[in-house]
């Protein structure tokens, strides 16, 4: 049996966990959401707004092959605060109240696994899976309506590799109702008990 292609991994589950897809994106582009759903989804994502320069630079200052690509991605996610900041102010946040919104435990865990997997070199995969949206869904959920499982996805989550909840790999299996015993370490697949 022949390994499947990472590229062709990471498209499929990009489609399967595309943001436009989501409800709450479709809600944004119909014009149903709330001022006060825009206000509150502002300040949770200008925490991953300004953390993706940060990974991107954490990386080039480890992968010096490609540097100069990364830190020029940097710059250009770097913009993106900026735009931010002004969509924020259009929604009459203040800047001073953009930075001092605290993050939920959703954004929080994410900010938190973007550093962490920036630290042991994987910064890439940090800017990868925010953009490869599932984690960011969670950040799109009031507090109230988090999971009571932190560690779990959410119930509707598809099955995918997920940080492991137990910390003991980098990533887990999530079947789409349990974690597996499938674990995977710098990109080598392997097998833990749950």
């Amino acid at each position: 049996m022949q390994a499947p292609s990472i590229d062709r991994e990471l498209h499929e589950v990009s489609e399967r966990l595309d943001l436009l897809k989501h409800p709450f994106y479709q809600r944004w582009v119909a014009g149903d959401l709330t001022r006060e759903e825009l206000a509150y989804y502002t300040g949770q994502y200008a925490h991953v707004v300004r953390a993706i320069p940060h990974w991107l630079e954490g990386t080039a200052s480890r992968d010096h092959a490609h540097s100069d690509a990364l830190l020029s991605h940097a710059a250009e996610e770097s913009d993106h605060v900026l735009l931010w900041d002004r969509f924020a102010a259009a929604l009459g946040i203040d800047a001073a109240t953009l930075l001092a919104t605290p993050a939920n435990a959703a954004t929080a865990a994410l900010i938190a696994r973007g550093d962490e997997l920036v630290d042991k070199g994987h910064g890439a995969a940090a800017v990868w899976s925010t953009g490869a949206q599932q984690e960011t869904l969670v950040v799109l959920k009031r507090p109230s309506e988090q999971p009571a499982d932190r560690n779990r996805p959410t119930p509707a989550a598809p099955g995918a590799w997920y940080p492991d909840p137990r910390a003991r790999h980098e990533l887990r299996w999530w079947t789409g109702s349990e974690w597996s015993d499938r674990v995977s370490d710098a990109g080598r697949d392997g097998v833990d008990p749950v």
